[in-house]
């Protein structure tokens, strides 16, 4: 009954039909370390929900937790607006659960991603291993992963420019069935020591194997000329000495000139001398002379880009040299015009080879050049002008690397 200011009075029933007396429903869900709480009433609907974990206290459910790891004890409260709560002992209100630790788990998922990559040296593994180490938190364990595969792929690298070098070389030799062509490429495919291209290593061994009797052959063959021409030099100093013709002599000299450096060749170059009477005063003034000269050459001149004169300047030299009784004091001098034409000409063949035939140093044969390098005598300006050349070739090769396919085998 209700009663205005004047008096009037009025009543009214009122009949409620349903009261909310259902208990909430609560859902736990529990992904990894995620954990979510789904509650729902049909009637009067949810007003608020609480969870709690382990022994602490409950607390307000705003949305998505992140668990600890370990075994947790959770459980939940759900409200709704008739002040009803779920049933406290009811299966749905507690659970227990057990979180792994994700973090190590992932590490432990790519360290054995690595291993596997390491193992196969496949390409999609790698890859597939640098994504889960991708996502580990920053520290020392991943940059220790990120470090095994820098070196994996600098390996992988290796043993592929390792492969295309003996390929490539193989390749050579087998044209030209040149003997020092055919020692590099077995050097090579020796120095190839590959997991990735086993299966075309002994391939190239193969290759290697069946040209060895027609290299064999052509260096017999050269011998046999050799032979012959020292034969053919033996029998003009005898004909010199016997008639003690110029004409005979000249020959003789430029049959031994044709000849490559060796005993043989000094111990005909003195019998010839012996025959003509040519005296050791003039031979020392011819040593002289042509020493100087290469001296000369070798620190004032642009040898880099004249590696033929300062190689014919050495040859005079040599056998200038040769000739003499005791040439002991123009060793050192000879050695350093020597050591210098050594490293040109290897860095003269590494540019034709790369030019040419794909056959590109290995960092090794680089190292071991600008090593040499480093050791000739001082010049005036020729020494460090080679060594920024080899730099500068190392450079070109790495791009070259970059750029160079794997050949089918």
């Amino acid at each position: 009954m209700v009663e205005d200011e004047a008096g009037n009075k009025a009543t009214k029933e009122v009949v409620v039909n349903k009261i909310d007396k259902e208990l909430p429903i609560v859902n736990i869900d529990v992904k990894d370390d995620k954990m979510t709480i789904a509650a729902s009433d049909n009637l009067s609907g949810i007003k608020e929900v609480f969870y709690k974990i382990d022994n602490a206290e409950f607390v307000r459910y705003t949305g998505e937790v992140t668990l600890s790891p370990g075994a947790h004890k959770i459980k939940v409260k759900a409200i709704d607006n008739a002040g009803n709560m779920n049933d406290q002992n009811s299966t749905s209100s507690e659970v227990n659960v057990n979180v792994e630790d994700k973090s190590k788990k992932d590490l432990e998922d790519a360290t054995k991603a690595v291993e596997k990559a390491e193992t196969t040296k496949n390409e999609d593994d790698i890859n597939r291993a640098k994504e889960k180490v991708a996502k580990l938190p920053d520290g020392k364990a991943k940059d220790d992963l990120n470090n095994r595969l820098d070196d994996l792929e600098k390996q992988i690298k290796a043993e592929k420019d390792a492969y295309i070098k003996a390929y490539n070389a193989v390749k050579k030799a087998k044209t030209t069935l040149d003997k020092e062509d055919y020692e590099y490429a077995t050097k090579a495919v020796h120095d190839l020591n590959t997991t990735i291209y086993k299966n075309e290593k002994a391939q190239l061994q193969r290759v290697l194997d069946a040209l060895k009797p027609y290299i064999d052959r052509k260096e017999n063959q050269s011998k046999q000329e050799e032979r012959n021409k020292i034969r053919n030099i033996e029998s003009l100093i005898r004909k010199a000495i016997a008639t003690k013709d110029p004409k005979t002599i000249e020959e003789a000299q430029v049959a031994i000139d044709k000849l490559e450096s060796s005993d043989i060749k000094i111990e005909l170059q003195r019998r010839l001398d012996t025959t003509n009477k040519v005296s050791q005063m003039d031979l020392a003034i011819q040593a002289r002379d042509a020493v100087e000269k290469l001296d000369a050459y070798l620190n004032y001149s642009d040898i880099i880009n004249n590696l033929d004169e300062l190689k014919n300047l050495y040859k005079k030299a040599e056998k200038a040299t040769n000739r003499l009784d005791n040439n002991s004091q123009y060793k050192s001098r000879m050695d350093k015009a020597k050591g210098y034409i050594e490293v040109m000409e290897a860095l003269t063949k590494y540019k034709e080879n790369a030019e040419r035939n794909s056959i590109l140093a290995s960092e090794k044969e680089m190292t071991e050049l600008i090593s040499k390098a480093n050791q000739l005598s001082f010049t005036t300006r020729n020494k460090q002008n080679i060594i920024k050349e080899i730099l500068q070739f190392q450079e070109q090769l790495k791009e070259l690397r970059e750029t160079t396919t794997v050949p089918e085998a």
